[in-house]
């Protein structure tokens, strides 16, 4: 993955959602500090505002494109420091540079409003903040980047679709697409890169499939099946193959396991259909990233990491040992996918 400079990841942010060309804020490195890019948006918001102001525009207008940049504001922040937390880079230096960005941007922000909005009150004030919070809230997104098996390179932008958007999305029956726009359930999905016919239905299968996992993760484990699993402290094969194969010769191996493992005798729901269940489904989604991309494996991990972080109901817990048993599953089931396709081939 070519290396991105984080300041500019924020800039390129940032001027999309302001409605400008991702890369109408660009330029040399040194103008990535963070004053040089909160100088460059400040520019582009107040010198819009004043413009509108010179052609006669009221008050109510002036408040209402600058709410509209203030949501841009947020919402580039947000999906920024999404991109960059997903690269494993929002640390140190860098997370001071953008909250240092973030907090000269809306320091300009206020002046700006005191010099051009004199008649705002400080109830429109505080209503804009909270827009402003409840938009951010409602923008989580990931970035991904993935090189096919036609050796294309893609940047895949997922983000959470609006309710109405996703009600009829549903109604539909499941994706609609249009040029490199793509929409799977309650997501969004922007694909920059070419993407032909079969690398496009492979994809939209997968995002389904990753919605689905998140769903059935979610919704299952009533016995603690997945916890359970993770104590017994089994390599990524062992796990595969134990919840791929509940049978009740597996059930007793792993309840012998589990016993050895934390010293007592483990319930029969140690295992149960909700693991055999979702450890099918991975192995799909698996199989349906393997036609996409050669590190399979990578692409799912992303997906579901991403995914689930932006899905409300996972809290920190929950996600962590999500990815914990997905990590785990994901390792032993990579060989079965390697396995099958190199039969397949031979086949051929």
């Amino acid at each position: 993955m070519p290396r991105l400079d984080p300041q500019q990841t924020l800039a390129n942010r940032l001027a999309e959602r302001l409605g400008l060309e991702k890369a109408s804020l660009n330029g040399k490195a040194d103008d990535f500090a963070p004053a040089k890019v909160a100088e460059r948006i400040l520019g582009f918001i107040g010198g819009r505002l004043e413009s509108q102001k010179a052609a006669g525009a009221d008050t109510t207008e002036l408040q209402k494109m600058y709410d509209q940049a203030a949501k841009g504001v947020e919402q580039g922040f947000k999906e920024a420091r999404k991109i960059l937390d997903g690269m494993g880079v929002l640390a140190g230096n860098i997370a001071a540079d953008i909250d240092k960005t973030y907090e000269l941007i809306q320091t300009g922000m206020k002046d700006m409003a005191e010099r051009l909005l004199p008649q705002a009150s400080e109830a429109n004030q505080s209503s804009l903040s909270a827009n402003a919070s409840r938009f951010e809230a409602q923008s989580q997104t990931f970035d991904l980047s993935v090189t096919t098996r036609e050796g294309d390179r893609l940047r895949i932008s997922v983000a959470q679709a609006s309710a109405s958007a996703s009600s009829s999305q549903v109604e539909a029956g499941g994706t609609q697409a249009q040029g490199q726009s793509i929409q799977v359930g309650g997501w969004q999905v922007e694909v920059e890169g070419d993407l032909n016919d079969q690398e496009r239905k492979a994809l939209e299968q997968l995002l389904g499939e990753v919605q689905g996992l998140s769903d059935q993760f979610y919704s299952g484990d009533y016995a603690g099946a997945f916890d359970r699993a993770l104590e017994l402290n089994l390599d990524g094969r062992q796990l595969a193959s134990m919840s791929l194969n509940l049978t009740q010769t597996s059930v007793r191996q792993v309840n012998e396991t589990y016993g050895r493992v934390a010293g007592q005798e483990a319930p029969s729901s140690a295992v149960n259909s909700d693991l055999r269940e979702y450890a099918d489904g991975l192995l799909e989604a698996l199989r349906t990233a393997n036609e996409l991309t050669s590190s399979p494996s990578d692409l799912l991990r992303d997906l579901l990491k991403g995914g689930m972080a932006m899905d409300d109901r996972f809290d920190q817990g929950r996600l962590d040992k999500a990815m914990s048993l997905n990590d785990l599953l994901l390792e032993g089931l990579k060989g079965q996918v390697e396995k099958s396709a190199e039969q397949t081939v031979a086949s051929e």
